[in-house]
Formats: C-alpha cells, structure tokens, sequence
C-alpha cells in the first residue's frame, strides 16, 4: 500500500517563498519519502500528531493519516521557527 502525498495551501505558499536551492532541497526530501512505510524516516513530534522531516536547517511538518494512505504537508519552514507555537 502506498501512500499518497498532498500539500496544504500553507505549505504550497511557504515553499514558493523559499530561495531556489532551500525548494529544490525541500523536492528531494519529499520525493524521497518512502510512500510504503512514511515513517522510515523522520520524526515524531511530541505532544502532536504530527512528522517532522529534515532538509538541512529546514524542517517539512507532515500529518501522516493512516486509514486514507495521506501524507499532508502542512507546514515548512526553517528549524529556528516552525516548531514555535502561533
């Protein structure tokens, strides 16, 4: 079973907005998520549902829902502010 990959608006917009090389580095980790088992890589965010991928000093926050084979981007940005609370 393979999972399918989505992006949120949030995500989509923040990725547009990042320099060139930051994007393409962001593609290449989402496109080397392995879509049999998400969870191979990455990690668990405490207090939370959701996945964190790493991209250098970036970090792709992903909710990985099991019962629908989803992997909803929903935020990206650079790791000294996406883990902050809004």
């Amino acid at each position: 079973m393979k999972y399918e990959i989505r992006f949120s608006g949030k995500a989509e917009k923040q990725i547009l907005r990042l320099d060139p090389p930051v994007a393409d580095r962001i593609r290449l980790l989402i496109n080397g998520v392995n879509l049999s088992n998400p969870r191979s890589s990455g990690k668990a965010l405490q207090d939370s549902n959701l996945w964190a991928y790493r991209a250098g000093d970036y970090r792709v926050l992903a909710s990985i829902q099991d019962d629908v084979l989803l992997i909803l981007l929903v935020e990206v940005g650079h790791r000294s502010r996406i883990y902050k609370p809004r």
